[in-house]
Order: structure tokens, then sequence, then C-alpha cells
């Protein structure tokens, strides 16, 4: 079930960008994890600690994966949801960023799958613009 509510997002990075994208995002973490509060959808909770794997030309999205954890939390704060996020990119861009739920599901989002999907693209949409600042950020530096 869980895998059927994948939802993912492309972002303009290459594997280089996406990495150092990442130090910046963790760099900018006061603790073990980041959160952000998404409106009426609900509160998006992302964990420190990521784990950077170099993967095969025969993986789906080309030569690195980087991975964290988090949870949803629905607007309410009475429900909550584990999710993995991935970061899947090769030496061109895009980058594919991917939340998927690894919990089950409380009453909550299980009776309401449109709320969780809104709620886990507007994760992904906070998250891809905090890469997207930290890779302009990089780059900005770079040229200095």
């Amino acid at each position: 079930m869980t895998e059927q509510l994948r939802a993912g997002k492309t972002v303009a990075l290459n594997a280089i960008e996406t990495a150092a994208a990442v130090l910046g995002v963790r760099r900018e973490m006061s603790g073990a994890l980041q959160r952000w509060s998404l409106g009426d959808h609900g509160t998006f909770e992302m964990d420190s600690q990521f784990v950077g794997l170099t993967l095969s030309s025969q993986s789906r999205a080309g030569d690195q994966r980087i991975e964290t954890t988090g949870r949803l939390w629905s607007p309410d704060g009475m429900a909550v949801v584990g999710i993995a996020i991935a970061l899947e990119s090769a030496l061109a861009p895009p980058t594919q960023v991917t939340i998927i739920p690894t919990t089950t599901l409380p009453p909550t989002f299980a009776n309401n799958l449109e709320s969780l999907r809104v709620l886990t693209f507007a994760a992904i949409e906070e998250l891809c613009e905090e890469l997207l600042f930290h890779a302009a950020a990089l780059r900005g530096s770079a040229t200095r």
C-alpha cells in the first residue's frame, strides 16, 4: 500500500550539486531534525542522518543516492506517518527527489489519502526549494 503512495519530483541539479546542497541543508539544521510547517497541509520533519551511496549505471536514476528519513504530521498534529526520503542523481541533471511512507497509515491519513498526497507533494516542494537555494549559494560562492 505505501509503495502506491510514492511521490516524486525532479530538480535541475546534478550529483555534485545535490551532494553539496545536502551538506548545506545539513549545516543549516539546528539538531537531529529540521521541521517545516506547510500551512493547512500539515508539517514535514526531516532527519539529519543522511546516507550517501554510489550506484551503478544500472540504477534507476544514475550514479548517486542520498537517503534520510522523516515524518509527515497531519494539520492538527494528531497523526504522523514515517517516510523515506531519497535523492537520486547522476553527473547530468536532473535529480529525482522521492518520498514514500514507511509506516502503517493512521486512520486520519488512511481515510483521506488525498490529504496525505497533498502533504507529501508540499514536503517535496519544500525540500526541492531548500536544495535549489543551497545549490545556488554554492554556485554564487564559486564565482567570487
